[in-house]
């Protein structure tokens, strides 16, 4: 429902911003008449004027729309050009030449664009100046917590390539297999961004370790091949059951639904599939 009010929001604001901006085109109508009743040096610069007032109208209405984006967000950056700005300035600049047609001194022209711009101001406003919502505790948990799943991901999927460079086609399916169950857990629990931090820690201990039975593989796979992988099987799923105890323990003491966590990995599950 938010979502569909704030593109609601954000069409009637840039609807409003152009609606404003052809405002702007109409009042250079006037201008039309040095086309057909002035000299060519009239003409001329009945086009040019009309080209720069033009100018400034796309400049504002885009600004319109980027300042309609930049409320209905609640992060945001602000523009990097400010478009509503520069056509402010360029109307004041269009009315101080137009005034200097009609006078002899650049004193009254100089106070006739200022006015101008000051008005084109305090009718379209300033673009934003300042980012929105980067210091919010919410979001920066929500990039932590993103940039840990990142982290899982890139250290976990390293160890499905070293066992899989040892040629054993099981082992690798296996570790796989344990990969996307420990990484379907923390993204899980990672939808609570601010009590996702509980797991972060017991999460690298478990990669460290799982780290260190891939080292040990390695190590006995050329003595001992199958001793080795045994060996190996046996620890990396102790490793991620009792991984995966624990979050399910941390998660039950703060959540009473016993299903909820079983639900939301079933759906994490689809939308991973429906991904690939």
């Amino acid at each position: 429902m938010s979502d569909i009010s704030d593109r609601f929001s954000s069409h009637s604001a840039s609807s409003k911003g152009q609606g404003e901006a052809m405002v702007l085109i109409l009042a250079a109508c006037p201008l039309l008449f040095w086309l057909f009743l002035g000299s060519t040096r009239a003409a001329i610069a009945a086009v040019v004027y009309v080209g720069l007032l033009a100018l400034a109208a796309r400049l504002i209405a885009r600004g319109r729309r980027q300042e309609a984006k930049y409320k209905a967000a609640s992060v945001a950056r602000r523009p990097r050009v400010p478009r509503k700005l520069i056509g402010e300035a360029l109307i004041g600049v269009i009315a101080l030449l137009l005034a200097a047609h009609q006078f002899s001194t650049w004193t009254p022209p100089a106070l006739i664009g200022t006015i101008a711009f000051l008005l084109s101001l305090a009718a379209f406003g300033l673009d934003p100046w300042r980012d929105k919502g980067f210091d919010n505790p919410d979001y920066l948990a929500e990039r932590a917590a993103q940039a840990t799943l990142e982290m899982a991901d890139t250290r976990m999927t390293a160890l499905v390539g070293r066992v899989a460079a040892l040629g054993e086609h099981d082992l690798a399916l296996r570790t796989e297999a344990i990969r996307s169950a420990i990484l379907r857990m923390i993204r899980v629990h990672a939808l609570r961004p601010q009590e996702f931090f509980a797991l972060k820690k017991p999460l690298e201990k478990f990669i460290d370790l799982a780290e260190g039975e891939v080292d040990a593989l390695e190590t006995g796979w050329k003595t001992d091949a199958p001793g080795a992988a045994h060996r190996y099987m046996t620890r990396i799923a102790a490793l991620s059951d009792g991984f995966e105890t624990r979050a399910r323990k941390w998660r039950a003491e703060r959540q009473s639904d016993a299903y909820a966590l079983d639900a939301d990995l079933l759906l994490d599950r689809m939308e991973q599939n429906r991904a690939a």
